[in-house]
């Protein structure tokens, strides 16, 4: 192969095209400096971007890369790595790709190299903190960047004008640290020798980030490394110029991640017009409540309401019946304010629960602990799944469960969580509170007769079903999964919860 090395390679980059050894000291220091391993490259994908001359494409697959995407927008420097894979027969594909134009759905791969790249970008326009997040996008599990340390660089003030307004190494690692779980500087690279001017600067990140593709959407906010996470939602405490956030992710089914955001943000504009008193309502981000990130998934991000108690809960108030029902009625009077024209339209977009998946799971028996129960359960639900959303006549919290009641720093309490806001039955809402409890059809019926005095109607059947339904649901979700002592303890609450909702069933 005779092939020679472009006059624009850098000396750090230099290499012999036959035998691939580095050519110059500043390459071959550089290699040690680096410190990378077969233990992290074996089988990995990697994105070399601004590959220059292909001297750490070639060192990616000499650690065991399975695959390299080597770019550059130098055509000289393109034809020149692609003549070398070439002849080599190695799996790296060589594009002449800009930057900007790379795109997460087709060039993200496991490993990615920024090497002395960042400050020619900036340079050209780009923001500093929309590289990183780009960057980020790009990344599977581990990012690799080298950069000038600050604008006194020579090869800076020489080639850029880049001020410290535009381009600082603390700016860059603030950016990382928002996406990245561990972000360390390596070390101050040094393959020109001590006494250079130069000071050029190594950074891992890995670890992404679950969270970082919304915070994305979020500038300025920060996670606290503190998962709130419960069951199948994701959900993360944020620190913000606002104050403390939470960003809960919707699930898949839900149906609030189905209808239009024109609809979602009419109906919270509804709500938050009333400034309800208990009901927790979402933050508006760029116009909308319901945040789509970029990799498609629905968000809501909430203020974070009382104080942590621990890395996981809040403060969750000790409630009695009396206080349970006035909770109760007050979040039907928060919910209640929204207009008949939205309530028909949320209807038809399909705002609400279907339960056939439940029924089913019902009817095939094996329930556990509500085995007993289960022909109960089956009469119970006769007709669950052919229930008429016509029949919904409210606009319901959808999950008034324990755990989504809590203090704030007054000690007054809060409704949290309108992830699973559905049009529904009026009483449904309280009901499946009071199964969640595990309280007697005495109390059960008090709240009944106290909601009715302010609604147009009795409770019916179809309350009471629709409520046994949506508790079957979470019961029917969580029956495979890891057990612990907070879920045994819930899951006796919802026996005996079911069995006095059964009964004041039977005696309604």
């Amino acid at each position: 192969m005779n092939l020679d090395l472009p006059q624009n390679t850098c000396a750090y980059e230099r290499y012999d095209p036959e035998t691939l050894k580095p050519l110059s000291a500043e390459a071959d220091a550089r290699l040690q400096e680096l410190g990378w391993s077969a233990k992290d490259f074996a089988g990995k994908t990697v994105l070399d971007i601004g590959c220059n001359s292909g001297f750490l494409t070639l060192h990616a697959i000499r650690l065991g890369a399975s695959s390299v995407h080597a770019c550059d927008v130098q055509p000289l420097l393109v034809d020149f790595v692609s003549q070398v894979v070439a002849a080599k027969k190695l799996p790296v594909k060589v594009t002449r790709t800009a930057f900007r134009e790379l795109r997460p759905e087709q060039d993200k791969a496991d490993i990615v190299f920024f090497m002395e790249v960042l400050h020619w970008v900036v340079s050209q326009g780009l923001g500093l903190r929309d590289v990183i997040q780009h960057l980020t996008e790009l990344t599977g599990e581990l990012l690799y960047l080298e950069f000038p340390w600050s604008v006194k660089e020579p090869s800076i003030q020489k080639q850029t004008k880049l001020t410290e307004q535009d381009y600082s190494a603390e700016a860059a690692l603030d950016e990382l640290t928002r996406y990245f779980s561990s972000v360390r500087v390596v070390r101050f690279m040094h393959y020109f020798g001590y006494r250079s001017a130069s000071v050029r600067v190594l950074v891992e990140a890995r670890c992404k980030r679950r969270e970082a593709e919304i915070l994305m959407q979020l500038p300025g906010a920060y996670s606290l490394d503190i998962s709130l996470s419960r069951g199948r939602n994701e959900s993360y405490l944020l620190t913000s110029e606002d104050g403390l956030l939470v960003a809960k992710s919707l699930a898949a089914e839900s149906a609030l991640s189905k209808i239009p955001l024109s609809l979602c943000d009419r109906m919270f504009d509804e709500l938050a017009a009333r400034q309800p008193k208990l009901v927790v309502l979402p933050r508006k981000i760029k116009g909308s409540y319901r945040v789509v990130s970029r990799d498609r998934k629905s968000w809501m991000i909430f203020p974070f309401i009382g104080r942590l108690t621990s890395f996981n809960k809040t403060s969750a108030p000790a409630i009695d019946c009396d206080t349970l029902t006035d909770v109760f009625l007050q979040v039907r009077e928060d919910l209640r304010s929204v207009s008949q024209s939205l309530l028909q339209t949320l209807r038809e977009s399909g705002l609400f629960p279907t339960f056939a998946t439940t029924v089913a799971r019902v009817e095939e028996g094996g329930l556990g602990e509500l085995e007993p129960l289960r022909q109960d359960l089956i009469r119970a639900l006769n007709g669950a799944e052919t229930l008429s959303p016509a029949s919904y006549d409210g606009l319901c919290h959808g999950d008034l469960q324990s755990g989504n009641l809590v203090l704030d720093d007054e000690g007054e309490i809060k409704v949290i969580d309108l992830d699973n806001i559905c049009v529904a039955p009026i009483y449904s809402d309280g009901l499946v509170g009071f199964i969640w409890r595990g309280f007697d059809r005495g109390e059960i019926k008090s709240f009944c007769d106290r909601l009715a005095k302010e609604e147009s109607r009795t409770v019916s059947q179809v309350d009471i079903t629709f409520a046994i339904a949506k508790s079957l649901t979470w019961f029917t979700a969580v029956r495979s999964a890891p057990r612990n002592r907070e879920i045994e303890a819930q899951i006796n609450r919802l026996v005996k919860g079911l069995t006095e909702v059964i009964a004041f069933s039977s005696s309604t």
